[in-house]
């Protein structure tokens, strides 16, 4: 089974999982064609994939799909490319197609689909047309939608919650930076390593710049810095139970995941998250 960091139990999350509960006991095994359409904002597709992952369980528990076997195949994952100057806008339209056609006729699940290469084309009649065509899919299942390199609340994003509520209803379920602090600080809590507030502030330095590289994928990367963590903390001798300033740059400075993942000087840039600063 797949492991779902815990924080995807978000209030965003509860709220619109409760919102679907609600419908199901309206509409009863109509329910999936009133839910309304998350739209996922996330640093990472590893992230959103957790998301859908959480919505998908309580979708198929609460019986508003049909439960589907095995477990991995209850949502399927599509990215539509925007195309190049010399391909045919068709060809993805065509692409997306074949690709919901390729799990049957009457594909019951869930299916998340990254628009993340159409940011600035939001409004464009391509981009119309591709949610047109999804909008009028006849498919027994929910589409979800996933924008990454999520900074803030933008133009960009209020733009395209507002075309893809024109063709669905919709929610929004953001997953931010101070999310993945939230997770990251949890798993080092959950073993027995208490994170000072200055510690907690070079953390998030280090999220906030890591988040931007290509190499970052959300929890998934956070889980594997956290083991280097407590890997270094574990050999450690005399710590007091507190992740402090020395074991951090220390684990900066040799780690070779980090160093491997995010190498000088094309992102990670140690130096910088140590500047001297003041924390109240």
């Amino acid at each position: 089974m797949k492991e779902v960091p815990n924080i995807m139990k978000k209030d965003d999350i509860l709220s619109l999982e409760k919102r679907w509960a609600s419908l199901k006991k309206r509409y009863g095994p109509d329910a999936y064609k009133q839910i309304p359409v998350p739209v996922i904002y996330a640093q990472a597709l590893e992230d959103a994939e957790h998301i859908t992952y959480e919505l998908s369980r309580f979708i198929y528990d609460e019986e508003i799909l049909p439960q589907r076997e095995p477990l991995h195949e209850q949502y399927l994952v599509h990215s539509i490319s925007y195309p190049s100057q010399n391909e045919s806008f068709f060809k993805e339209i065509h692409r997306l197609s074949d690709f919901i056609k390729g799990t049957g006729d009457h594909y019951t699940g869930v299916l998340l689909i990254d628009v993340s290469e159409w940011q600035g084309h939001y409004q464009g009649k391509r981009f119309n047309r591709i949610l047109s065509y999804l909008s009028n899919l006849r498919l027994n299942g929910l589409v979800l939608f996933f924008y990454t390199n999520l900074k803030n609340y933008n133009p960009e994003t209020r733009m395209l919650d507002a075309v893809i509520s024109s063709y669905f209803r919709s929610a929004r379920v953001v997953f931010e930076i101070s999310d993945l602090q939230d997770f990251m600080i949890s798993e080092l809590t959950n073993k027995g390593i208490v994170v000072d507030k200055r510690s907690s502030f070079y953390l998030e330095r280090f999220i906030t710049k890591a988040s931007g590289s290509p190499s970052f994928h959300g929890t998934d990367s956070i889980r594997n810095i956290c083991e280097e963590i407590i890997q270094r903390y574990k050999s450690t001798q005399g710590r007091s139970g507190v992740l402090d300033e020395s074991l951090l740059k220390g684990l900066f400075t040799a780690s070779e995941y980090l160093n491997k993942s995010f190498p000088d000087p094309y992102y990670y840039a140690r130096d910088s998250i140590f500047k001297s600063h003041s924390i109240k």
